[in-house]
């Protein structure tokens, strides 16, 4: 699915374990309650998507843009954050334990 243009689609509690899915579109997209679990999404832009309730342990969202998005008590932990975009996005209740976060943009994202 590597460069795909799936923006806006609603794709609630979809299951993509370890998924490559290098440089896709999802700007917008309803992934409420979905499983992207060892997933590859470096590069991805997923800016306004709504990502709350989802499963993203160990996730590689190297340099992906999360700008606006909603991640609401999204299970983060392990994930590659690196370079990351997520400007205003709301990470409230987010688990981002040992999450990677160097050079990610967090500025005004509420947590």
């Amino acid at each position: 699915m590597r460069g795909h243009n799936l923006a806006g689609a609603r794709l609630q509690n979809v299951r993509l374990a370890k998924a490559v899915m290098q440089l896709i579109d999802l700007t917008g997209a309803d992934l409420r309650g979905a499983y992207f679990g060892e997933s590859d999404l470096v590069k991805a832009r997923l800016s306004k998507a709504d990502l709350s309730d989802s499963n993203l342990r160990d996730i590689r969202l190297a340099d992906a843009d999360l700008t606006g998005a909603v991640l609401r008590r999204a299970h983060m932990a392990g994930a590659d954050l690196r370079g990351a975009l997520l400007r205003s996005a709301d990470l409230s209740g987010a688990n981002l334990w040992q999450a990677l976060c160097h050079a990610a943009d967090l500025t005004g994202a509420p947590t």
